[in-house]
């Protein structure tokens, strides 16, 4: 405390220069001061209750996140290294002959399982990314069809309805991380549609914003189970999975990254990711990004 602040304590408490010289203090400043210092004891405490609670979420949230990164390795990752172990030693084998086709099966098994295991693997460092806040797009003027090629490689053509338009506006993103996010909500509807096509659309125009900006929006759309609306909000934290889907039984459930990788880079771009139900059935991803200001990309 500077002389001029002791000073005009001074002035206001005429005893307060007895406590800064050590003088004898009343039995009336006694009590105060044992009710300050119980105050101030009773604050740091409070204050350390608050860090400890917190400490303790961020340790639970780190355990369940290990937790859940343990149940993919251990099950979601050694499958499909397993199934290219097996196709491998099967064809290594000296005294067996393939037929040709029998041969080509093989082959395609250690593909797809290869392409699964890239993909998991794929999620797995973006998910990284994310939590780190380490995305950094390189955001220009794109068209949704210019990543369509790249974003559906590797999903049966008989299984995508496009219908998006010729001429709508450039949108503001990154090509790349756009192609990881329509390529994970493309698998997903595949996954949990197997009997329906995935129909994409996309339209700009009054009301559709983000953050105020003028916007475009894509539409992924599927007539699949769908899902309850009270899921809905579940559908995006990493590690949920639809367990009780025809696709969960066969092995191929994943790890339950793709919709929240997804919804990540969508926000990182400065859109928005939304879940609505198909009509008629089934679940439609709304994906939505600002429209290009700059020159001509």
């Amino acid at each position: 405390m500077t002389h001029a602040a002791a000073d005009h304590a001074a002035v206001v408490d005429p005893n307060y220069t007895l406590l800064l010289r050590g003088g004898p203090l009343s039995e009336q400043h006694r009590r105060m001061l044992a009710a300050f210092g119980a105050f101030v004891v009773a604050l740091r405490e409070r204050q350390q209750l608050v860090k400890s609670r917190q400490d303790n979420v961020r340790l639970a949230e780190g355990n369940k996140m290990r937790t859940s990164i343990l149940r993919a390795v251990s099950h979601d990752l050694r499958t499909p290294l397993a199934g290219i172990k097996l196709a491998v030693s099967s064809l290594r084998q000296e005294d067996v002959t393939f037929a040709p086709e029998d041969e080509r099966e093989l082959l395609a098994t250690i593909e797809d399982y290869a392409d699964r295991l890239d993909h998991l693997v794929d999620n797995l460092l973006d998910m990284s990314r994310i939590t780190a806040d380490a995305v950094n797009p390189l955001l220009r003027g794109l068209g949704w069809h210019q990543i369509m090629p790249e974003a559906l490689r590797g999903v049966p053509g008989e299984r995508i309805r496009n219908e998006l338009p010729a001429n709508l506006p450039y949108i503001e993103a990154d090509a790349g991380i756009l192609e990881r996010v329509v390529a994970n909500l493309v698998e997903n509807a595949v996954k949990y549609a197997p009997d329906s096509d995935v129909v994409l659309v996309a339209r700009t125009g009054a009301g559709i914003t983000v953050d105020g900006r003028p916007a475009s929006e894509l539409r992924v759309m599927d007539h699949g189970w769908g899902i309850a609306p009270a899921a809905v909000l579940e559908l995006f934290q990493p590690f949920q999975r639809l367990d009780d889907s025809p696709s969960s039984r066969d092995g191929r459930s994943g790890i339950g990254l793709g919709l929240a990788v997804a919804k990540g880079f969508t926000e990182a771009m400065g859109g928005t990711l939304m879940a609505e139900a198909t009509p008629g059935g089934g679940l439609t991803m709304v994906v939505t990004l600002p429209l290009w200001t700059g020159g001509r990309p």
